[in-house]
C-alpha cells in the first residue's frame, strides 16, 4: 500500500518532468527552426545583391542600337532576313528598319502579342486567345483558335508544315498544322514518361526551335529549360536553377522569355531581378547582356530574338523600346558554374499542384 501511495505522489511530479522535456525538445526544435529560417533569408539577401554584381568577364556584349515603339504598350519582337525588326504592340504590328526607321504597320483585330514569321514569310500574331497568319500587306490568311476560354497565347513557333503554340493559360504547347489541323500537345505533364508538370503562376511561357528539330520549352514555375525531341514530344534534358545569384533563375517563373543564337548558345531573360543572359546549349552561365541596372521599374516580359547577324534584339516594355546588342568578343570559355540540372526522366515527379499551391490554378490575368 505504501509502494502504490508514494507512486501515487510521484506521478503529478513525473508528468510535470516529463513536460517540462517535452517543452524542452519543442523549444529547441522551435529554435531550430528558426536558425534554418534566418539562414534562409541571409542566402537569399546574399544571393539577391550578387544578381546585381557583374564580374566585368562576363559582360561582353555591347549596346549598339536603340530605337521608341510608338505603342502604348509593347509586347513582342521577332526580325525578318534583311535584318528589319517586326514589333507587336497595342492592336497592331508595326516593321522598323535597324536604325529604327518605321516602315509599315499592320493592323490587327485585338491586342498583339507574340510574333513569328514563317518560312514563306507569313507573319503570325498572337491575339490572346487565338492565332492569325497574316500577308504583308495585312491579309489574314489562316486562324488558330482551338483552345477554350483560359487561353493565354505567349509564344509561337513555325516550321515549313507546323506551327507550335504555346498557350499559358492551359499550360501546355498545342501542335498544328499550317493549315489548321490540330496534331498533338508538346510538354503536358506525364509521370510515366518523366515529363514534369509545367508550372505557370503567371503570363509567362516561351518556346524556341532548335535547328537540328528539337523545341526548347520553358517551365517558369521550377526555373528550367527543357528540351522536346518532335513531333513525339519526348523530354530529352532540362537544366536551371532556382535562385537570385547570377547563374540561376529568381522569383515565382523564370525565365520568361527565350532566344537562340546562330551558334546554340540561349539567350534568356527574367523579370523581378530584371537581367538578359547567354548560356551555353547545356545551362551553364557564359555571358550577361543586360544587368538589372540596365532597366527601370520592373518590367515584366522583356521579349527576345536573334537577327541574321547574329545580334540579339531586346525588347523593353516598360521603355516601350527596342535595344540592339552585338557580341564584342569571341564566346569566352564559361567561367559561370553550370546550373543545377533539373531531374533526369526518370527522377522527374510530375504532380498537379502550380507554384502557388493550387492544383489547375490558372496563371494570373495579364495582357499578352
Amino acid at each position: 500500500m505504501m509502494v502504490t501511495a508514494l507512486a501515487r505522489r510521484s506521478m503529478p511530479w513525473l508528468a510535470a518532468l516529463l513536460a517540462l522535456g517535452a517543452l524542452g525538445l519543442a523549444c529547441a526544435r522551435r529554435a531550430e527552426i528558426a536558425e534554418q529560417m534566418v539562414a534562409a533569408q541571409v542566402a537569399d539577401a546574399a544571393a539577391e545583391v550578387e544578381s546585381g554584381l557583374v564580374p566585368a568577364e562576363l559582360l561582353t556584349w555591347m549596346e549598339v542600337g536603340r530605337f521608341a515603339t510608338g505603342f502604348t504598350e509593347t509586347r513582342g519582337v521577332t526580325s525578318l532576313a534583311d535584318g528589319r525588326v517586326l514589333v507587336s504592340g497595342d492592336r497592331a504590328v508595326r516593321s522598323f528598319f535597324p536604325d529604327g526607321t518605321a516602315e509599315a504597320e499592320l493592323p490587327v483585330d485585338g491586342p498583339a502579342g507574340p510574333l513569328a514569321v514563317g518560312a514563306d514569310g507569313s507573319i503570325f500574331v498572337g491575339l490572346r486567345d487565338r492565332v492569325v497568319a497574316l500577308t504583308t500587306q495585312a491579309q489574314v490568311t489562316q486562324t488558330w483558335q482551338p483552345f477554350g476560354g483560359r487561353t493565354l497565347i505567349t509564344s509561337i513557333a513555325p516550321t515549313a508544315t507546323e506551327l507550335y503554340i504555346a498557350d499559358a493559360g492551359n499550360r501546355t504547347v498545342w501542335r498544328f498544322g499550317l493549315d489548321g489541323t490540330f496534331l498533338s500537345e508538346i510538354g503536358k505533364g506525364d509521370a510515366a514518361r518523366g515529363i514534369p508538370t509545367m508550372v505557370v503562376p503567371s503570363a509567362h511561357l516561351d518556346i524556341a526551335l532548335r535547328p537540328d528539330g528539337a523545341l526548347l520549352v520553358v517551365n517558369p514555375g521550377r526555373r528550367s529549360v527543357q528540351t522536346h525531341s518532335l513531333p513525339d514530344g519526348a523530354l530529352l534534358g532540362a537544366w536551371g536553377s532556382s535562385s537570385n545569384a547570377l547563374a540561376g533563375f529568381g522569383g515565382c517563373c523564370n525565365p520568361t522569355d527565350i532566344a537562340l543564337l546562330p551558334d546554340g548558345r540561349i539567350v534568356t531573360s527574367e523579370k523581378g531581378i530584371a537581367r538578359v543572359k547567354v548560356y551555353t546549349a547545356d545551362g551553364a552561365l557564359q555571358s550577361v547582356i543586360a544587368p538589372p541596372e540596365s532597366f527601370t521599374g520592373a518590367p515584366e516580359g522583356i521579349d527576345l530574338t536573334v537577327d541574321a547577324s547574329g545580334q540579339v534584339v531586346v525588347l523593353d516594355p516598360v521603355a516601350g523600346e527596342i535595344r540592339l546588342y552585338q557580341e564584342m568578343a569571341p564566346p569566352q570559355p564559361v567561367i559561370a558554374e553550370p546550373t543545377a540540372p533539373a531531374p533526369s526522366r526518370s527522377g522527374f515527379q510530375p504532380d498537379a499542384v502550380d507554384a502557388s499551391g493550387q492544383p489547375g490554378a490558372g496563371p494570373e490575368e495579364e495582357t499578352p
